[in-house]
């Protein structure tokens, strides 16, 4: 058993009496916590094995306890017992000048000059980059996940993949902040993890592109959204958000909800299922530029002109237009200012222990050929 040591005076009398017992174990536990044995999700002793450690009572334990909650160092809850307060010293990475980024394709899309902003804005501390580029997949991203625990990393950055769903990987998350391991989430953020995230101003853009569609006269607005990740959940609050302020009216039949892999594979079909409900439409909000161009295709296809008949949105402002294509009226997602800053804030976190504020990184609203004034009769 582990006991407190004191001091005594000349006459044997304790140089700290009984009542201040609490401080020197308040001391000891403190001490722990600063140095990381009680980081992450790892609860502290018990007030029982507490007491029997230090060798006093539990009303003693108690007195430290509240102690540390004062200072802002724990929390107590009924049932859940002593935890380490956010934000308190929860990682000591291991120091290896290695970070992982879990990413989509780096090859594809914006997420390319997300990666090189990110290494770059390491490599002036001294730190290297990995890269797993994923599908949108539970499995390769638990794949990826394992194979950064068994090599060990100074700190994660995770692209939001399906973070509207709950995720089978929780247990893998947590076995990093265990280890001290800090993560950054980008752009979609898990429920239930307790990272900092770095996201855009999705949902007040996709109100804005809603604004500038009602600004030209359209009163019959849908909109296509994918409900697997919490990024796009965003982005349908926005149309929601942009219908409300224009006093236009939210009909389920105009929107569409898919996946992107059923965007890439049954789009032509879905649309057509939906077509008499989706031509009661003047214009769509789409989620982003992929979903955009799928949809400019099927409507060329159909025989219907974008703009004349139907103005269309994307977001984020991706690819370079080809020779013919109209230009997107979009919102641009800025990739190196996000990468740069998710870089800086995991930086952050490895040199001070402690976690940083959610950040958000504002787009801008970019006006292309893709949408035109109502023209009625």
């Amino acid at each position: 058993m582990e006991m407190i040591s004191v001091k005594r005076g000349r006459q044997g009398a304790d140089v700290r009496d009984k009542n201040h017992k609490y401080m020197r174990i308040a001391d000891a536990v403190r001490g722990e916590i600063l140095s990381g044995v009680y980081s992450g999700s790892r609860a502290l002793p018990s007030e029982h094995m507490l007491a029997e450690r230090y060798g006093v009572s539990r009303v003693t334990v108690r007195q430290a306890l509240a102690l540390l909650e004062r200072e802002g160092l724990i929390s107590r809850s009924q049932g859940l017992g002593t935890t380490v307060a956010d934000g308190i010293y929860r990682y000591r990475s291991p120091r290896l000048g290695r970070v992982g980024l879990i990413t989509w394709d780096t090859e594809d899309y914006m997420f390319g000059a997300v990666a090189e902003s990110a290494r770059e804005t390491l490599a002036q501390q001294g730190f290297s980059l990995e890269i797993r580029c994923l599908e949108a997949s539970f499995r390769n991203k638990r794949e990826a996940l394992q194979d950064f625990l068994a090599m060990d990393i100074d700190g994660l950055i995770l692209e939001g993949m399906l973070t509207a769903l709950p995720t089978p990987n929780m247990d893998l998350y947590q076995a990093f902040l265990e280890k001290g391991i800090p993560i950054v989430q980008m752009n979609g953020v898990h429920a239930g993890l307790k990272a900092p995230s770095i996201t855009t101003d999705d949902r007040e853009m996709i109100a804005a592109l809603v604004d500038h569609l009602a600004s030209l006269g359209h009163r019959s607005i849908g909109g296509l959204f994918n409900p697997t990740e919490s990024q796009s959940v965003k982005r349908f609050g926005g149309y929601v958000d942009g219908l409300s302020r224009n006093g236009l009216t939210f009909e389920d039949s105009r929107v569409l909800f898919m996946a992107f892999k059923d965007f890439m594979y049954v789009f032509d079909n879905m649309f057509y299922a939906r077509h008499r409900s989706i031509m009661e439409c003047t214009a769509i909000v789409c989620t982003n530029d992929i979903v955009a161009r799928f949809l400019e295709a099927t409507l060329l296809r159909a025989g219907i002109d974008v703009p004349g008949r139907m103005s269309l949105t994307g977001m984020d402002n991706a690819f370079t237009v080809r020779p013919g294509q109209l230009t997107l009226t979009t919102a641009t997602y800025p990739s190196r200012e996000v990468g740069t800053r998710a870089a800086q804030m995991l930086m952050t976190m490895v040199r001070t222990g402690r976690d940083v504020p959610d950040e958000v990184v504002p787009m801008a609203l970019c006006i292309g050929e893709s949408t035109a004034r109502l023209c009625l009769g």
